[in-house]
């Protein structure tokens, strides 16, 4: 018995489960895996009708266990919050709640805007007169010659002001979304998508797709909240409605993910050559449960690195190693296993799972799930749910909508390694200053 069909019904079943029980808050951090994980399983369920993967008894019992686990997690957290933890709120009295308009000062955010389109065209630029150096043609030549060449260099203002391009992105994300859902709109807040875009843009430019992702991922937070928010949070925006919203967006950033698959890996891949846009997005999307599957039925052990937490913080070790302080030998990538034989096509991540257990085992990934989801269950209970417009909440959000890449990713891989590495700390602590220089107010976490 193939397995993979049964794991797609579990999850579907644990997400009606948890999405009743959470009144269909699909930014609690249960339900949003759930989500997620039920519709990656759907691209690899008709995936795999061409691949002919066996999916093992072995790997849905994993799987199922931290899924049903993460569930666990969510309903104690929420049991602690409401018996020991009594937040302030204002009450309110009517259903439709008016979602106050955020209006920083003009100059500073003339500034920041400023630098993200001169930081944007300046590093889009550099790409293309680098490129045009090689003996590649296109756009997409350029990026990707760019990308793997140690001898085209990209300027070190531009390359770090990326950082600064997609930390401004998820501030002025977050005022724009809240000051559409206002009653109050004003002809310019479409200032604040400008960064939003020259971040999409650098995306493109840096060959990281996902990236793109995280923005769109952010803006979709900032928009269940607000809308939760207006209605008092005793209403949530439905599925149906969720995915009216998002639909244009999403295909948009499908048709880029796929049109730009040869500025972000070598042109002779077998998935670049031999796959249509459907199959194409039917193995990104859905071959990491493939992916897990094949690594724990080859052995786990084959897999594991020489370091202690090798890929669930390879961003880590991967920096110690480029600094000299660790054995090269000693430090793994995740590994490439074989998705459609046929097609000789391979994949190597393996989804939120696939890294702690290689590392660390089965127990050992529990309690690496366990701390995860603590930590996101009690700051989305406390900080953000059920609260309403204020400084500090609103920093609050834009913290909870950068990490919140952690549960949206949670199908593809284990993102704790990317938020452990200098990029994403930097991104951050950027991000605080930002929003800090919006406000007026000291930096606080």
């Amino acid at each position: 018995m193939d397995y993979l069909n049964v794991l797609g019904i579990s999850i579907f079943i644990l997400f009606c489960i948890a999405y009743k029980h959470n009144n269909g808050d699909l930014l609690c951090p249960c339900v949003g895996t759930y989500f997620f994980c039920m519709l990656s399983s759907l691209f690899s369920i008709a995936g795999n009708m061409k691949w002919n993967n066996y999916f093992h008894i072995d790997t849905y019992l994993i799987v199922v266990i931290a899924l049903i686990w993460i569930g666990v997690l969510d309903y104690i957290s929420q049991k602690i919050v409401s018996l020991f933890i009594v937040k302030s709120k204002t009450e309110k009295v009517s259903f439709e709640h008016k979602v106050d308009r955020v209006d920083p000062p003009l100059l500073n955010v003339q500034i920041i805007v400023f630098l993200c389109i001169f930081l944007t065209i300046g590093y889009a630029l550099n790409i293309y007169f680098l490129g045009t150096t090689s003996a590649t043609r296109g756009i997409a030549g350029f990026i990707y010659k760019v990308r793997i060449s140690e001898r085209l260099v990209v300027n070190p203002i531009f390359k770090q002001g990326v950082k600064f391009v997609m930390a401004a992105s998820y501030v002025n994300g977050f005022i724009f979304v809240n000051n559409s859902l206002s009653l109050k709109k004003k002809k310019i807040d479409w200032i604040y998508i400008v960064p939003c875009l020259c971040g999409m843009i650098c995306s493109v430019f840096t060959g990281v797709r996902t990236e793109i992702f995280r923005i769109m991922l952010s803006l979709f937070v900032y928009m269940l909240i607000g809308y939760s928010e207006k209605n008092n949070w005793k209403k949530r925006i439905s599925i149906i409605n969720v995915l009216k919203k998002v639909l244009i967006p999403v295909l948009a950033f499908l048709i880029v993910f796929y049109v730009s698959r040869f500025s972000i890996k070598s042109a002779h891949l077998a998935e670049n050559e031999k796959y249509g846009m459907l199959s194409y997005l039917f193995y990104y999307i859905g071959s990491p449960w493939i992916a897990l599957n094949n690594k724990i039925v080859r052995g786990i052990h084959r897999f594991r690195g020489g370091v202690w937490g090798n890929l669930t913080l390879s961003s880590f070790w991967n920096t110690l190693r480029n600094l000299g302080m660790v054995n090269n030998r000693r430090v793994k990538s995740s590994a490439f296993v074989p998705i459609d034989r046929h097609s000789k096509v391979y994949g190597n991540a393996d989804t939120i799972f696939g890294a702690p257990t290689i590392d660390f085992g089965i127990m050992g990934m529990l309690i690496l799930i366990t701390i995860i989801y603590v930590l996101l269950d009690f700051f989305y209970f406390i900080k953000i749910k059920n609260t309403y417009g204020s400084i500090k909440r609103n920093k609050a959000i834009i913290m909870y909508s950068f990490f919140y890449y952690i549960i949206g990713l949670s199908f593809y891989a284990n993102v704790l390694s990317l938020m452990v590495s200098v990029y994403y700390f930097i991104t951050f602590i950027i991000m605080l200053l930002i929003y800090s220089f919006y406000t007026r107010t000291a930096i606080r976490i």
